[in-house]
């Protein structure tokens, strides 16, 4: 916790202490856009502090909205770089 928080910020006694009751959970988020079973692209937020993911969830919509438009951008440059390869590969 200490290497992930400024353990002098005022927050801090209060964040130790409902993470140690379990009244919080610290976790990661990550997206995955799949295309037919494959993951085309991802996206990460690597802390969250809230309740419980279904929580932040609906308490973030806008960061939600983030990490989903990046994963898709992702999983469009890959299809579009797949595809390169393809028509180099087979169609010349």
């Amino acid at each position: 916790m200490d290497l992930l928080f400024d353990t002098d910020a005022e927050y801090y006694p209060e964040l130790v202490e409902n993470l140690e009751s379990g009244f919080w959970q610290h976790m990661i988020c990550r997206v995955q856009a799949k295309y037919d079973g494959k993951v085309m692209g991802e996206s990460y937020l690597g802390s969250v502090v809230s309740e419980d993911g279904a929580t932040w969830t609906a308490d973030a919509p806008d960061q939600v909205d983030d990490l989903v438009d990046q994963a898709v951008d992702e999983a469009r440059n890959e299809a579009v770089r797949m595809l390169e390869i393809l028509k180099a590969d087979f169609l010349t």
